[in-house]
């Protein structure tokens, strides 16, 4: 796959952001372009806060194993 470093910091992007809406919403700050995602209800907030991060993480994940030696057999 050519692009797997690009998809890699996409994925910290992501999860970077989600992390830090979540702590600076639990101090009191927002970021003024994620206002929109403040003005949700709190759980539809909190959850897409939650999957930005964990999707980060899938993403780095995935991108970043190399799936040909995980698959050799020994």
């Amino acid at each position: 796959m050519k692009n797997r470093s690009s998809f890699v910091i996409l994925g910290f992007i992501l999860f970077f952001y989600g992390f830090l809406t979540l702590v600076l919403s639990i101090i009191g700050l927002r970021f003024t372009y994620m206002r929109w995602l403040d003005q949700m209800s709190t759980i539809a907030s909190l959850m897409i806060k939650l999957i930005l991060i964990f999707g980060g993480i899938i993403m780095m994940y995935i991108f970043s194993t190399d799936w040909k030696k995980e698959n050799q057999e020994y």
